[in-house]
């Protein structure tokens, strides 16, 4: 078996001048959490759709499941959309119905649902109008994971969710990865979030890779201090993220670097490991265009 469940070479895709995405490229491992991560507007929606195959990028190559990207994948290949499109006078149990009619899940399929659905704490006879923003999202990520895919891609399952809601979806999620390996691709802007599940992080801005490889390894190149004001940082460089706090300001700097090492025992400052929202900021910050770092 190929060992890399996505993998993603230099794809880039615009929509007339607008360059959505730029010579992207990463892979995920099989079995891994990996979270796509990236502001608002970065590309993460086309990225995944461009996986789903239903935008054709006009350069670059995808592998799911170790097999080229040529059409629409499988039902191996669960995904969950942003934006919810289910017909606005349907009831979820209309959708159950559909999709068993449409031979998309068996008898099976759509007894889990029913039970996602229970979980999610929504009603298999309310109309998609009834449902709420947060509700659709619930629903929508029921919708997936009843399919029982092997490889899930997520658009942004969060939004939109209350603090209670949120929590639901992210039990319904590990829950069901609890039961079975499953490779997920999960796109958010929540950087917290991210955080909290990543194994493998992809970090976009404005179309392009910014990181591609393990949470750890990211966060492990950089490290938070806090200085007096008035101290001023080595000659061969400055911080990459400098804010005022009440101690003084509050340094990111890259510890990768040797004279930043020394210039922290010279010193005596002691310093931290920074949050993955910390690191996304800096990289975010850099105007040259450089390929993705892993």
């Amino acid at each position: 078996m190929n060992e890399k469940a996505i993998a993603v070479d230099q794809l880039s895709v615009s929509f007339g001048k607008n360059h959505v995405l730029r010579g992207v490229s990463f892979s995920v491992a099989y079995g891994s959490f990996a979270v796509l991560a990236g502001p608002n507007g970065a590309g993460k929606t086309t990225l995944l759709r461009c996986l789903m195959g239903f935008y054709q990028p006009e350069k670059g190559h995808v592998q799911l499941l170790g097999k080229p990207l040529c059409h629409t994948p499988g039902p191996e290949v669960g995904f969950a959309a942003e934006a919810c499109d289910y017909p606005e006078d349907w009831s979820l149990k209309h959708l159950a119905r559909f999709r068993r009619l449409a031979g998309a899940a068996n008898l099976t399929a759509e007894e889990k649902f029913y039970r996602l659905l229970e979980e999610a704490k929504l009603s298999p006879a309310w109309k998609v109008s009834q449902l709420s923003r947060g509700q659709r999202s619930l629903a929508q990520l029921a919708w997936a994971l009843a399919a029982n895919p092997t490889l899930l891609l997520l658009d942004e399952p969060t939004l939109g969710l209350d603090a209670v809601a949120r929590e639901l979806a992210l039990d319904l999620l590990l829950g069901y990865l609890a039961e079975k390996p499953t490779t997920v691709l999960l796109a958010t802007q929540d950087l917290d979030l991210a955080e909290r599940l990543a194994e493998t992080v992809v970090l976009l801005h404005r179309g392009r890779c910014h990181w591609a490889g393990p949470l750890d390894d990211i966060k492990s190149r950089y490290q938070v201090v806090t200085v007096p004001r008035g101290l001023n940082a080595p000659a061969q460089g400055a911080p990459l993220v400098r804010r005022d706090v009440l101690q003084g300001e509050q340094w990111l700097i890259p510890v990768t670097i040797d004279h930043w090492k020394v210039w922290l025992q010279e010193h005596g400052l002691s310093a931290r490991t920074p949050t993955l929202g910390e690191v996304a900021f800096a990289l975010w910050q850099e105007q040259k265009e450089a390929p993705c770092a892993s």
